[in-house]
Parts: C-alpha cells; structure tokens; sequence
C-alpha cells in the first residue's frame, strides 16, 4: 500500500515538472517568434556587474582606510618607518600586557621586528610544536603577505597545521608585513594571490584574518577571543 502511494506522488511529481516545463517552453518560443533576428541583435545585454571598482588612492589613504576597518572590528595597526620603531612598539606591548613567552614564525620580516628581543622571551615555533605548546603562549608574532583596506583584513599563507595554529590559540597576535602590500581591496590584490595559488612551490592555504576573535552567539553579547586571539595589532614596515 506503502508502495503504490509513493509511486503515485512520483509519478505526479513528474507530471506537474513535465507541465511546468512545457508552459516555459511555449512562453519563450512566443517570445523568440515574436522577436526579428535585427531587433534581437539591437537587444543591448546588461553588463558585467563590477563588484570591486578600481580604486585611485595614495598610500596614506589605503592605510587611513585599513586603520579605521581594522579599528572598527576592535583590532590596531600601526604604520612603522623601520624596524627600529617596530621593536619598540613591540616591546611596549609586552611590557604593557607582560608577554612572557612570545612565539614567533621564524622568516626575515619578523626577524625585523623581534631583533634585540632577550631570547628568554622568544619561543620560535615550527612543525615539532604541539597545539597545547602553542596554546601556552603569551602572544604570537607572524608574517602578513597581502592586507586590504576596505575590510582591515589580513591574509596569510600557512603551509603547515602549526602555522595556522599560531595565528589562533596565543591570545595576542601580532601580525607584520609591508605597506607596499596594502591593497584597496580583494579585486586589487587578485593578481598577486593568484600567482601564489599557481606556484607549485607554495603548498598550504590562504587563511584571512580581519580583527580578533569575534562571537555573539551567546544572548547577542560580542565576546572577544572564543575562537582566537583576544587581541591583535598589524604592523606595516615601509
């Protein structure tokens, strides 16, 4: 009995889709019938909608804008003119918020930043970290390849699991990268994330970081760091 009602309820199924179908048939034959093959062409086609417009702006304005994102989703950056100025504002943080122990990635622009640091507060994290070593950190220090003004974002490439950890259990995250690598946008940057993906030299994923962990799951109250870092500062070197 089962069996006969379940067929009956496809086959009509099928029926009304068959009826439906052949009712849009003959309504878009009417409307080809009723349309010359010159007034056809003369149909001007609507264009590709531009979902990121090209943007004219110095790099000032680019960074004025990334600050005030970046602000707005309770994170900081900071424009720095050398390293030099870069370790100091570091250090401040550290002393301010007693970062005791301050993992780090290691590659050439976070050395920029890290140097002169006392080595009893540096941990140089790699793939023999487990995810409760890195949990344990007081801050982390990571490199930064594209940042986009019109979000605040930051994006990262991480090529290994620890990498990508690094960014989310320390509570305090510093990210640094360089103010030439600041784009208005994600169409703007396109081209530089596309010539990564298609090197077969660079393995891993792209991972965008806009602002500190954010949730409001629980009665609608924003929590920060339930999910990463309570706190984070982008550090662009000119």
């Amino acid at each position: 009995m089962v069996g006969t009602t379940l067929q009956k309820l496809v086959s009509f199924s099928r029926q009304e889709n068959q009826r439906v179908s052949d009712s849009r048939e003959r309504i878009l034959r009417r409307i080809r019938e009723g349309i010359s093959p010159e007034e056809a062409e003369a149909i001007e086609r609507p264009g590709i909608p531009e979902i990121w417009p090209p943007v004219s702006a110095t790099a000032e304005e680019l960074f004025a804008r990334f600050q005030q994102e970046l602000a707005a989703v309770q994170g900081e950056a900071c424009r720095v003119v050398s390293g030099e100025q870069a370790q100091v504002r570091l250090r401040s943080l550290a002393e301010q918020f007693h970062w005791h122990a301050i993992g780090f990635r290691d590659c050439p622009v976070v050395r920029t930043v890290i140097e002169g640091f006392p080595p009893a507060q540096l941990r140089e994290v790699n793939e023999r970290w487990t995810p409760r070593q890195i949990a344990t950190l007081d801050a982390a220090v990571i490199p930064g390849e594209i940042f986009l003004a019109d979000t605040g974002s930051a994006v990262l490439i991480c090529a290994e699991q620890w990498q990508r950890l690094l960014c989310y259990l320390p509570p305090a995250c510093v990210i640094v990268g360089y103010l030439d690598r600041l784009y208005a946008h994600m169409g703007a940057a396109w081209p530089a994330i596309a010539a990564w993906a298609q090197d077969p030299e660079v393995r891993g994923e792209f991972v965008i970081v806009t602002g500190p962990s954010r949730t409001s799951d629980i009665e609608k109250v924003l929590t920060l760091g339930v999910h990463g870092p309570k706190q984070l500062w982008i550090f662009l070197l000119e």
